[in-house]
């Protein structure tokens, strides 16, 4: 670990557990105020209609044919 001074640091503390060893612990909780939240979440999976679950396949196989023929193009 090191020092920082970004505005994104968490401070980091390692407290002894009562069995003698040490527990990392990070307080995330200034991180958390400055992160804005998602306007648009995606939604879950069992609320997407029929279409939009062919359209998930459909960019998965793309996908995974992009990164097969990397190397080729």
């Amino acid at each position: 670990m090191r020092k920082s001074s970004s505005k994104y640091t968490s401070k980091v503390t390692l407290p002894v557990k009562k069995d003698g060893n040490r527990r990392f612990y990070g307080n995330y909780r200034p991180l958390n105020a400055q992160t804005q939240q998602d306007s648009f979440p995606m939604p879950p999976i069992d609320d997407v209609g029929l279409v939009g679950k062919i359209d998930m396949i459909y960019c998965f196989e793309y996908l995974i044919w992009v990164l097969a023929n990397f190397n080729v193009t």
